[in-house]
């Protein structure tokens, strides 16, 4: 199987572009995939009659279960629809770029989270403690903590994520490393997920795309 192969309808894009020195960032979803090309769901904006003139250079990002593929291709016209028309763009102009999911994203972010020590999955031994987190990404966090606690730890993560329902993961400790926060030192403490919450990682990956989509649609990065 090729990379193009992992692309499939209804699949989510996103997809920027620049025109006239101004940069334009949607969200949309495969609608039809061709072999010389995709089309995807027309996005509604008032700019998007100008960012999708045939002719514009445009770069997708598609996300299937695991991957991202991101690559550069042209914009070939309109397909007229019932409701919102679709956009045809070509094959990729140059090499179609695949990363893993998890390893792709990561977001600088100060989020309110709980945490506990584990002696395993089921088996807590203390109490849940309030904190923040330093950074999330899609296969680890760092968290800061008051206290240090050792290499290997096992911890259950209760993130609260903004405006989103609370829920838990559990991970192992990687790294801690002392930090000052004020005139008190503080731990910067990173955990990788456990491999077996999978659906909790996709919530997080999700909320750190949005967030990305969204500093970018301000100029923010």
């Amino acid at each position: 199987m090729n990379e193009w192969d992992l692309i499939h309808i209804l699949q989510r894009v996103e997809v920027t572009t620049e025109v006239d020195g101004i940069k334009y960032n949607f969200g949309s979803k495969i609608m039809r995939k061709r072999n010389d090309g995709i089309s995807f769901l027309m996005p509604a904006s008032q700019y998007s009659s100008v960012a999708f003139r045939k002719g514009n250079k445009v770069n997708l990002t598609v996300y299937t279960n695991d991957k991202l593929l991101n690559f550069d291709a042209e914009v070939l016209g309109l397909e007229q629809k019932a409701e919102n028309p679709w956009v045809v763009v070509s094959k990729p102009i140059e090499k179609l770029q695949v990363k893993d999911k998890k390893d792709s994203c990561f977001l600088k972010i100060n989020v309110p989270i709980e945490y506990r020590l584990l002696r395993n999955i089921t088996t807590p031994i203390s109490e849940f403690k309030k904190s923040t987190t330093e950074s999330l990404g899609g296969s680890e966090c760092s968290i800061v903590l008051e206290k240090e606690i050792s290499v290997d730890s096992l911890v259950e993560v209760k993130f609260h994520l903004p405006q989103k329902p609370s829920f838990s993961l559990i991970g192992k400790v990687t790294e801690v490393s002392e930090i000052k926060k004020g005139e008190r030192s503080k731990y910067l403490v990173t955990i990788l997920y456990d491999s077996r919450f999978t659906k909790e990682q996709d919530r997080i990956i999700k909320f750190i795309f949005d967030t990305h989509r969204s500093l970018r649609k301000r100029g923010m990065m």
